[in-house]
């Protein structure tokens, strides 16, 4: 039951966003930074991710996920190309935004405010407790 109301808050909240988007009552018209797909690391994920930018915040935009489940999978953005990251070096110099709310499904990640994107060459999704590079997404 926990789980049916997660997903129908969720929902709920996808279709509030959508309606205030549609009828254009004052929300910030996202505007694409970048955007790519996964390259399996340790796992493949399915999907595509985007950075976006609505005003002055940044977001990262997570599309129909579809990846193996694992304790403590944290997204980061990487100093490290996609090629060059891998499970030990991963959080080096890197920037943690969230835990993934969940190994499936669509998530929309604030980024910290004044984030320089430059900075970072390729997005992580990673298991800390076992340093696993689930996957990565370069910038």
């Amino acid at each position: 039951m926990k789980a049916l109301s997660k997903i129908t808050r969720q929902f709920t909240a996808s279709l509030v966003l959508t309606f205030f988007s549609l009828a254009g009552l004052g929300l910030a018209q996202a505007e694409k930074l970048n955007s790519g797909t996964w390259q399996k690391k340790t796992y493949s994920a399915a999907g595509n991710w985007a950075i976006e930018s609505e005003g002055e915040q940044k977001f990262l935009i997570i599309n129909n996920l579809k990846t193996k489940s694992g304790p403590n999978l944290t997204l980061f953005l990487s100093p490290l190309s996609a090629s060059q990251v891998k499970g030990s070096n991963a959080t080096q110099g890197s920037l943690k935004l969230a835990l993934l709310p969940s190994h499936r499904g669509s998530h929309k990640i604030a980024l910290p405010r004044g984030t320089d994107l430059s900075r970072f060459q390729s997005v992580l999704i990673h298991c800390e407790k076992f340093s696993k590079l689930w996957s990565a997404g370069q910038l």
